[in-house]
């Protein structure tokens, strides 16, 4: 997702990834939009590739990327009328982030600080708290997120690199340094 290469430019890959959460996300109350097929229509729309390219890609970075990893869970399924029967029963399987999805995808540049700062907010609010420890993190980056929106999402992407780098359990874990103290 944050994969560069040497000139510090995003791969490919990493950009069909971004995009695909992009499109979860702004997509989000919408299923008819969060298909494999919808999501490769916007993908050949964006990359300027055929829909044929753009469908195997969106089929690649789901199965082998984004499901495994937990960002993007099937959402069920969007019945239609027309194509083969067992697409009219069955209907047509439809994506939306994880909550960890959620989490990443607040961490893209892609996407305007408003959106960004929506979804870690939703993220934040629907969070299930198990410790107090949790607990004070997510309201020191509620408030953080509401004073200074651009310091708290920058710390979240750069914990959400770290965590897919796997070098920490959890994105927030960022957050304390080595001595217990926290950022904020």
């Amino acid at each position: 997702m944050f994969k560069t290469y040497k000139n510090k430019h995003l791969s490919t890959h990493a950009l069909r990834q971004r995009f695909i959460l992009k499109s979860l996300a702004l997509y989000k109350q919408q299923p008819l939009y969060t298909t494999r097929g919808n999501l490769s229509i916007l993908l050949a729309r964006q990359f300027n590739i055929s829909k044929k390219n753009a469908y195997q890609y969106v089929f690649k970075e789901l199965q082998k990327c984004l499901i495994p990893n937990q960002f993007v869970e099937e959402a069920g399924n969007v019945l239609t009328t027309k194509g083969p029967r067992i697409l009219q029963r069955k209907g047509i399987p439809s994506y939306r982030l994880t909550k960890m999805g959620i989490l990443v995808t607040s961490a893209l540049e892609e996407l305007e600080i408003k959106k960004r700062k929506e979804l870690l907010e939703d993220y934040l609010i629907s969070a299930k708290i198990s410790n107090i420890y949790e607990f004070s993190v997510n309201e020191q980056l509620l408030f953080q997120l509401r004073k200074h929106p651009e310091f708290a999402l920058e710390s979240i992407r750069q914990g959400v690199i770290k965590y897919i780098e796997g070098r920490t359990n959890h994105p927030f874990d960022i957050i304390q340094n080595s001595r217990g103290k926290t950022i904020f």
